[in-house]
């Protein structure tokens, strides 16, 4: 059994994934994984959503950058707000994702994880709200990821109100986030084909659990959910 507790694990996870998705229904390989990031994104955004209005607050750009928060730290990703309106634009310029995929080989499976998840992610928070993503990592020779919200003006003093009023009580740990996109992943596949999302999940697993078990016990430089690296 795997045990996740980082988003080292979270990245891995994910991109073997999309490479057994591939290795087993080659023909059909890029649907497939479209709809298995896109369904994961979409339930992410539908679980802050409910948090959101849970909680009685809007659906708007400052409560989706809060109820999304995630633990991550300036090492792990590097990211600058280049407009706040009338059009917000933001861009990472380091992401310890894809340190992770190069690593292993694995880049170009996993970079399906940033075509479609975060586009789903905001559409299943509010679909009245548009992200455009102009520029992806080591897609077409970007180096950053670049992400532009139309009409939309950001206040970052408001995200950071909310996220000390909500002191982390919607973050799910990395552990729970892995858990999730493997058991959306299965549910997603089994719907196209009994069994499917079962097979594919043993072989990453199983590819998972034997790059982990050559690693050497060393510092990784990515936070766990107990906030030790």
């Amino acid at each position: 059994m795997c045990t996740f507790s980082c988003q080292r694990h979270h990245a891995l996870l994910a991109a073997l994934l999309y490479r057994e998705i591939e290795r087993v229904c080659p023909a059909d390989c890029s649907r497939l994984t479209e709809r298995v990031v896109t369904d994961y994104g979409l339930d992410r955004g539908r679980i802050a959503r409910e948090n959101t209005l849970k909680m009685g607050d809007s659906l708007d750009i400052h409560n989706y950058k809060a109820y999304k928060s995630l633990r991550t730290t300036d090492d792990e990703f590097v990211e600058e707000v280049l407009s706040y309106g009338p059009d917000l634009t933001t861009e990472v310029r380091r992401c310890c994702w894809i340190d992770v995929w190069r690593q292993y080989g694995l880049l170009e499976y996993g970079k399906r994880y940033c075509l479609y998840c975060d586009k789903a992610m905001m559409r299943g928070y509010n679909p009245a709200v548009t992200l455009e993503i102009p520029a992806l990592m080591e897609r077409d020779g970007s180096p950053v990821c670049r992400f532009v919200w139309p009409s939309v003006t950001l206040c970052p003093e408001r995200v950071a109100s909310k996220k000390e009023q909500l002191q982390g009580r919607f973050v799910m740990s990395w552990g729970q986030l892995t858990d999730h996109l493997l058991h959306c992943a299965k549910q997603s596949l089994n719907s196209e084909e009994p069994g499917l999302g079962d097979v594919v999940a043993a072989r990453a697993l199983r590819a998972f659990a034997e790059i982990e078990n050559s690693r050497p016990y060393e510092k990784s430089g990515f936070i766990n959910d107990s906030g030790d690296r």
